[in-house]
């Protein structure tokens, strides 16, 4: 028990439990405030489209991007990071050198890292360097600023392993073009995962289609679809998110 002077010296008892109650309420309430303004925020941008509201966006939200992306419910590094221990074996637990398209923070590398079995380097890029420090201390070795409709990209042929691109397919311009890139980037044989937005896979998959018609890639798996970012309430339960699989196909 902790106590508190009175007004006439007299030691009274101090109720940490109250207390504590009353912080941790505080600090909830700090967390919605800044959930509620960064998700305004949010959905101003996107109205727009702008790449250079984007890139401003980003960078301005790069120090509580983690809190508000975790008060909204978001999953996709986790299942992005599970899909990418599923399709690669016992037998192929070496080291691995993984790009990261759209890192942001490094949400989807700290998962990854945090994988037994997986001894992953991870390289990293995004439209902005805002949020490139964030995804140092998670461990991420390479990070480049750059934007995904732009070629070619700064990585030799058959440099990685694997590739990740969660939450970014959404800003690609030519989808046919930008998987090409990622199939010359990626070594043979090299696992593939992309998230994207279910209601634009229904239109895009046909780019995905075209990729393995034309051997590019095999697609390994479509998962079903799962809710976004269940706990903002511009994306809720109508939002939802699936996740394609592919394999490079090239020899």
């Amino acid at each position: 028990m902790m106590y508190r002077l009175c007004r006439k010296s007299r030691l009274i008892p101090f109720n940490t439990s109250r207390v504590n109650k009353l912080m941790h309420r505080c600090v909830k309430l700090g967390v919605r405030q800044t959930t509620t303004q960064w998700k305004e925020k949010l959905a101003t941008t996107n109205a727009t489209g702008s790449i250079n509201a984007t890139e401003s966006l980003y960078d301005d939200w790069a120090s509580s991007y983690d809190t508000c992306l975790e008060e909204w419910g978001y999953k996709v590094p986790s299942i992005t990071a599970n899909l990418l221990k599923t399709y690669c074996s016992e037998s192929d637990q070496k080291p691995m050198k993984l790009f990261d398209l759209g890192c942001g923070t490094g949400l989807v590398g700290r998962e990854v890292l945090s994988i037994p079995g997986i001894n992953a380097t991870i390289y990293g890029c995004d439209l902005t360097e805002g949020q490139f420090p964030m995804a140092r201390d998670k461990g991420y070795e390479n990070l480049q600023q750059w934007d995904l409709n732009k070629f070619p990209y700064p990585y030799t042929d058959n440099e990685f392993d694997a590739m990740t691109c969660a939450g970014t397919l959404t800003y690609a311009k030519d989808k046919v073009k930008v998987f090409d890139e990622w199939c010359r980037i990626t070594k043979p044989g090299a696992i593939i995962i992309i998230s994207h937005r279910s209601d634009m896979m229904e239109e895009d998959l046909q780019y995905f289609e075209t990729m393995e018609k034309n051997g590019k890639w095999s697609k390994l798996e479509l998962t079903d679809s799962v809710p976004y970012l269940p706990n903002n309430e511009n994306y809720g339960m109508d939002i939802q998110v699936q996740f394609y699989v592919a394999k490079n196909g090239k020899n």
